[in-house]
């Protein structure tokens, strides 16, 4: 038995808003456990103190994603699962009813980002691994990476570098699968700036200037086509 349930007594109410509890209740309060039902169709089962959802709960919206864990003072607060069929289930640390702290969003897709949450969205060190197979980690903000990070493709070929609002944007290595690879500038996702090719197959090097994705530059080093950007 709940130390809040000792001395709360049981009691139905109806509120002004329509909502239905049931549940214990103390000094005119809900206090203890007890079941509260929005006129939307909205329910949660779990604990209060005070009035306010407090404690170890489940809510069910009325549009069918559910949060269950820890409540305070109304709001889930601390460890929690947020379950929504038509997006994706976090598994992690809640503030204010927000993601906030350490957590892992898995989407319908498959796609997995681990990592430090705020305010909802990804804020700090953090991994996604994407249906397809790639992989992206760095410091987010904001649900972007922002600053350094590395860009790890199913197909092998990796970027090692800087990021701007998810973009690959500043100095970076892009090396290919097959063995190329591009040292230098870039720009929301291109080759962009000073940077160097190295063509594998004709052990060449192509330097100077490039602008979204293209050579720009007075002069060839080599004959063969550069192939863009993954």
């Amino acid at each position: 038995m709940l130390a809040a349930d000792i001395h709360a007594e049981p009691c139905n109410a109806r509120l002004p808003d329509s909502s239905v509890y049931a549940g214990n209740c103390e000094n005119g309060l809900f206090n203890g456990q007890g079941k509260l039902t929005w006129r939307d169709g909205a329910v949660y089962e779990g604990e209060f103190e005070d009035g306010l959802m407090h404690g170890q709960g489940k809510y069910i919206s009325s549009t069918g994603w559910t949060m269950q864990g820890q409540f305070n003072d109304g709001s889930a607060n601390g460890p929690g699962v947020y379950d929504d069929p038509k997006t994706g289930r976090y598994v992690g640390m809640f503030k204010d009813d927000n993601f906030h702290g350490q957590g892992t969003y898995t989407a319908i897709d498959g796609s997995v980002c681990r990592g430090e949450y705020r305010d909802g969205h990804l804020n700090g060190q953090a991994t996604c691994r994407y249906d397809n197979g790639d992989e992206v980690s760095g410091d987010y903000r904001d649900g972007e990476v922002n600053g350094n990070g590395v860009t790890r493709f199913a197909s092998g070929s990796t970027y090692v570098g800087q990021y701007k609002d998810g973009y690959w944007d500043g100095v970076g290595v892009l090396n290919y699968a097959n063995g190329d690879r591009y040292r230098g500038e870039f720009s929301k996702g291109h080759r962009h700036g000073q940077g160097v090719f190295y063509d594998s197959s004709n052990d060449e090097e192509i330097s100077g200037e490039w602008k979204f994705g293209d050579y720009a530059g007075d002069q060839r080093y080599s004959c063969q086509p550069v192939p863009n950007p993954i």
